[in-house]
């Protein structure tokens, strides 16, 4: 019955519009509602203690350069280290990246130019590259295998396990001569990319 009298009193209608329309506008608006909303959640952040800052990882953003170096079908080596410069201006590209902020970084040793020979594992590629790392405080996690393997080595053979584990063992090594930092290994970078066509 109220509602058919407001629908046949238009001077009620108004008078409790205007009431409406004052009582909204008092409680409601964003005006009135974003202070609260932003005065209830500093409150609550204010409670609860800031995450703590990242303790694996020296920077949360990671940085990175494309270290493949695997033989394309027709033969030809990609070697995207060298193709970039990266192997020549690490220490750069590392600082570089620092002054952003960015602590930790993905990097990879090239398999093909550390044993060219069988069980023959000269690291003087990477070397430079550890060095950099050392002297800039870059936190370096280091790709093993990137789709690039030795030139003699067929990845489908047995060999290819103990060569694998044989050329990480002497890569852990080196890195230990170097620096007593704790390493991070990517051992084989995206394996599941092997699985289709194994």
């Amino acid at each position: 019955s109220a509602i058919l009298r407001l629908v046949h009193d238009p001077v009620r209608r108004g008078r409790l519009g205007r009431r409406l329309n004052t009582e909204v506008a008092a409680r409601c608006s964003t005006d009135v509602v974003v202070p609260a909303w932003q005065k209830l959640f500093a409150e609550a952040l204010a409670e609860v203690p800031p995450a703590p800052p990242p303790r694996i990882f020296r920077s949360f953003v990671q940085g990175g350069w494309e270290c493949s170096s695997h033989r394309r079908g027709d033969g030809r080596r990609l070697d995207l280290v060298a193709s970039t410069g990266h192997d020549a201006h690490a220490e750069a590209d590392y600082r570089q990246l620092g002054g952003m902020g960015i602590a930790t970084f993905r990097d990879g040793l090239r398999w093909h130019r550390i044993e060219t020979r069988p069980g023959v594992h000269d690291f003087a590629s990477w070397t430079p590259m550890l060095r950099a790392a050392r002297r800039t405080g870059a936190q370096v996690i280091w790709d093993l295998m990137h789709y690039g393997w030795p030139d003699d080595l067929d990845i489908w053979s047995e060999a290819f396990a103990d060569r694998f584990a044989a050329f990480a063992t002497a890569a852990a090594r080196r890195f230990a001569e170097e620096t007593d930092v704790v390493p991070f290994w990517c051992p084989i970078n995206e394996i599941s990319f092997w699985r289709p066509i194994s």
